[in-house]
C-alpha cells in the first residue's frame, strides 16, 4: 500500500517494482494508492461543503502531486517555469484538437453500438 499517493516518485518506484516483479515471475500485484480528489466529480458536486471542509480541501490542494513534483523539479534545476508553461500550452492544443475531431466526426453506424462491449464467447480464454 502506498499511503502517500501524492509522492510521485514513491508511486513510480512502487509501480516499477510491481511491474518488474510481474515480468520476472508472472505473478500479479495489487496496489492501493491513497490520494485525495480536491475537485468535485461533476458540476453538481461542489468542491467543499457536503462532505469536506474548505480547510481540508485547501490543505490537500497544497499536496497536489503535479504541483509538488513541479516544485521539486524546479528546485533541482531540472525544469524551469517556461517548460511547464510550454507543456500546458501543448496539452491544451492537444485537447482542443481532440474536441474538434470529436465534434466534426460523424456518428458511427447503429450496428456498431455493441461492438467490443461484450466478450465473444468463442474467443474467450479461460
Amino acid at each position: 500500500m502506498i499511503e502517500d499517493g501524492h509522492d510521485v516518485l514513491k508511486v513510480y518506484q512502487t509501480v516499477k517494482a510491481a511491474v518488474d516483479h510481474a515480468r520476472a515471475t508472472y505473478e500479479p500485484s495489487l496496489l492501493e494508492v491513497q490520494t485525495f480528489r480536491y475537485r468535485g466529480h461533476s458540476m453538481s458536486d461542489p468542491i467543499h461543503g457536503h462532505y469536506r471542509t474548505k480547510e481540508e480541501v485547501e490543505n490537500q490542494r497544497k499536496l497536489d502531486p503535479l504541483t509538488v513534483c513541479a516544485k521539486v523539479l524546479k528546485e533541482a534545476h531540472l525544469a524551469a517555469d517556461e517548460y511547464f508553461e510550454s507543456a500546458e500550452k501543448r496539452i491544451k492544443n492537444i485537447v482542443e484538437e481532440c474536441v474538434q475531431f470529436t465534434e466534426s466526426s460523424t456518428e458511427p453506424p447503429l450496428e456498431e453500438l455493441y461492438t467490443d462491449v461484450y466478450a465473444d464467447e468463442m474467443n474467450m480464454r479461460i
